[in-house]
């Protein structure tokens, strides 16, 4: 009947989009107010999911029940009526936190409003016959990453390489040129950030002053017209647009593939759509994103090259044209075109097929020979920003580039794991491909492993100053498209206790990131900032229970050796207990965390790196410095001066203990010191420190002790007119019970 038939979207969205404006004059809150854009934008992205719930329902979608849509409702308003009556509410502590809480809240009902989506959407992924996914699943993402814009670059401003590719952007959209000179001058970087910009170290410079960006010009082309219309504001919606496009064109792979499983392909699309790190990504400036769309985009043409009537000119311009684009984005994605041009020549077949292919590569080596002589010409350099030395840097050691590897999925401040384990399924994913679908994953593996042994020896494997598993952003919608046949079945009790556990800890997680997105960018010093919050918290080595790939140490290789098994087993268990798995993984998602901190407060004191936040020092500084270029390559630690000390909470594990120090001299110009130890306020020796500059243990063995105050370490004058400097990095202990000394065996 007529009046049945639902609101049209266009309709739906012009209400939101005139109650949008209305706020942006009406609200009470000013400019100042983490919350005023979020309030504003609002109404429209609850339109745009009235609309998306009225198109999934139209199609045989399941609607939401009453009382749960009212529970909806209920919540929004009552987060609505706290963001504007928070001032006079009189809470006490750090508004900050409060406002994150309101924020948490926020998050988790826009949560349940997309997994409510995601359901109803269902029924348009089970309809055959389809040659595209619907535009919808397009829509989706979109509105979610709009959602979440607001607030997350108003707490954290663009960093990293970001307000380079924006002060890019705003020179092309405002004086059509890349010459930066003129806007580093004027300060034109205030218009995105609050600071001045400043040349990034080896920018290019031209021959009458001429200051240029080591960045290639095509993203900030794409992002211009936008950020002339709209600022900062229209720059990220295009980016947002970018990601969205990313994830439907990952189904759309996958149809290419044939791998549609309803089920399987609905979760594997809401793991790479809504956690972390595409969900990151995708209100930053970075060129990986657009990568990973590219790679794609020609991976699903050349898949269907498998059909013989589609190898036409119009298939072969579909798959070089994004090829072709790679390298212009950065010159390190011409390995991702190399290998899509050997894929489609495999394809291909044929004799006509191969001059095909061979145009192709002829075209691709024309476009990477033409940016090297333009950089020769224009900047002096083929590779403007790196040199021909600095390849050396990919002549490691087979244990490097593992470390590199593993680093990428495992480290605590970059890995894909460590920031939403939902991932670690793709574990049992690629053993399940071997058996089932063999095609896809050598496909995939075809594409991407020659990039990532790239990046992987790199000192920034990682990316540098950025969210994590940058470098492998370009893996991610593979990795998602290796989950399909394997989430197609979780009928078995082990299966729901990964899946529920994974999950549980996957949403804690992302709404930590969200909340606070400048935990995702962390320095290279072995731990993140979320693991410095609960060390500071707890007065104990945390971040020591986890990998790092920056600081390796024995969690670095015991993690992926514990994980790997553990999580073919869970899936593979007996079928018995499904319900019940799910049950005790959501409980092992709470219980995890808690017994982890009650491990690090425990356990016994062993290695301890002086630059952690636990530590207290009464002076000094980290080092070496925040922002120091390809930082692991850097012993780090805590430069100490005179009469200054350090102080270690320490548990205990036996009344006698054998102490080192492993520090750097001061040199000859400082003068010699010494370093007093003590046990609280108890001194228990004190040793000679030379000045020679050099690296040094010192070992103290048979110390006693018998009290619960910290480990302290000072640095003393050996005369009145030294002024040492101490570079101290780790010390460990080694206890034994009893008074008798024992040898003690130097790490």
């Amino acid at each position: 009947m007529i009046g049945e038939r639902a609101p049209s979207p266009v309709g739906v969205l012009a209400v939101g989009l005139v109650v949008s404006a209305v706020a942006r004059f009406a609200l009470p809150l000013g400019p100042e107010d983490p919350f005023r854009s979020t309030l504003i934008a609002l109404p429209l992205i609850v339109a745009a999911f009235v609309a998306l719930g009225n198109w999934a329902k139209a199609r045989g979608g399941r609607s939401t029940p009453p009382r749960t849509a009212l529970l909806e409702w209920t919540s929004l308003a009552f987060f609505l009526l706290l963001v504007l009556a928070r001032k006079s509410l009189g809470f006490l502590g750090d508004p900050t936190v409060f406002d994150g809480v309101i924020a948490a809240g926020f998050i988790l009902l826009l949560g349940h409003r997309t997994a409510r989506i995601l359901m109803a959407l269902r029924p348009a992924l089970e309809q055959g016959g389809q040659k595209k996914p619907s535009i919808v699943f397009f829509y989706l993402p979109f509105v979610v990453y709009l959602a979440i814009l607001p607030w997350s670059s108003f707490r954290h401003a663009p960093d990293g390489d970001e307000p380079h590719y924006l002060l890019l952007t705003h020179s092309l959209a405002y004086d059509l040129e890349t010459d930066l000179a003129n806007n580093y001058v004027q300060g034109d970087s205030l218009a995105f950030m609050g600071r001045n910009l400043e040349a990034q170290l080896g920018d290019p410079v031209g021959p009458n002053g001429e200051q240029y960006s080591r960045h290639n010009v095509l993203l900030p082309l794409v992002l211009a017209p936008a950020y002339r219309l709209a600022g900062l504001a229209g720059a990220l919606v295009v980016m947002v647009a970018l990601t969205a496009a990313l994830v439907w064109a990952t189904l759309y792979l996958a149809m290419a593939y044939r791998l549609w499983d309803p089920v399987g392909t609905l979760s594997a699309y809401a793991i790479l759509a809504f956690t972390a790190p595409l969900l990151l990504y995708s209100y930053q400036v970075w060129v990986e994103v657009p990568a990973a769309l590219l790679t794609v985009i020609a991976l699903a043409h050349i898949r269907q090259m498998a059909d013989e009537e589609a190898r036409g000119w119009t298939t072969w311009a579909r798959i070089g044209l994004p090829i072709l684009v790679l390298p212009l984005l950065k010159i390190r994605f011409v390995l991702l075109a190399g290998s899509l041009v050997a894929l489609a020549s495999w394809y291909a077949g044929g004799r006509r097929a191969r001059r095909r292919t061979a145009m192709l590569l002829a075209s691709l080596g024309a476009v990477t020979i033409s940016i090297l002589l333009f950089n020769r010409i224009f900047f002096q350099n083929p590779l403007k920003y790196h040199d021909i030395d600095g390849l050396r840097a990919y002549v490691q050691s087979p244990v490097i580039y593992l470390q590199g590897f593993l680093g990428l999925f495992y480290d605590c401040a970059f890995g894909l794991f460590a920031y939403a384990p939902i991932w670690l399924l793709v574990v049992p994913a690629a053993l399940l491909l071997m058996r089932r679908h063999t095609r896809v994953l050598i496909d995939s593996l075809f594409v991407v492993v020659p990039y990532l042994l790239l990046v992987a020896p790199r000192g920034e494997w990682f990316g540098g100053w950025s969210p994590p598993f940058r470098y492998g952003i370009v893996a991610l919608p593979f990795l998602a498209l290796w989950l399909i046949p394997l989430l197609s079945d979780r009928s078995r009790g082990g299966r729901r206790f990964l899946i529920a556990g994974l999950a549980a800890a996957t949403v804690a997680l992302t709404i930590v990131w969200i909340v606070e997105p400048g935990w995702t960018y962390n320095l290279a010093h072995g731990r993140s900032h979320l693991l410095d919050f609960l060390s500071s918290a707890l007065k104990a080595d945390t971040a020591r229970l986890f990998p790092s790939s920056t600081r390796p140490r024995l969690a670095t290789w015991i993690w992926p050796l514990l994980t790997v098994p553990a999580v073919f087993l869970l899936w593979w268990a007996p079928k018995r207990g499904a319900r019940t798995g799910a049950v005790l993984g959501l409980c092992s998602a709470l219980l995890v965390p808690a017994l982890i901190a009650f491990g690090a407060q425990q356990r016994h004191t062993s290695v301890v790196e002086l630059e952690d936040p636990w530590i207290k020092p009464t002076g000094g500084e980290v080092y070496p410095e925040l922002w120091v270029v390809y930082r692991p390559r850097y012993r780090g630690g805590w430069t100490l001066p005179a009469e200054e000390s350090v102080s270690i909470p320490v548990v205990p594990g036996g009344g006698r203990l054998d102490l080192i120090v492993e520090l750097q001299e001061p040199t000859a110009l400082m003068g010699p010191a010494v370093l007093e130890i003590r046990a609280g306020d108890q001194n228990l020796t004190r040793r000679p420190i030379q000045a020679e500059g050099r690296w040094r243990r010192i070992l103290v063995a048979d110390l006693p002790w018998d009290g619960d105050g910290p480990l302290v370490l000072t640095i003393r004058r050996s005369s009145r007119v030294a002024e040492p400097l101490v570079l101290l990095d780790r010390a460990w202990l080694e206890w034994r019970e009893g008074a008798s000394p024992s040898p003690t065996t130097i790490p």
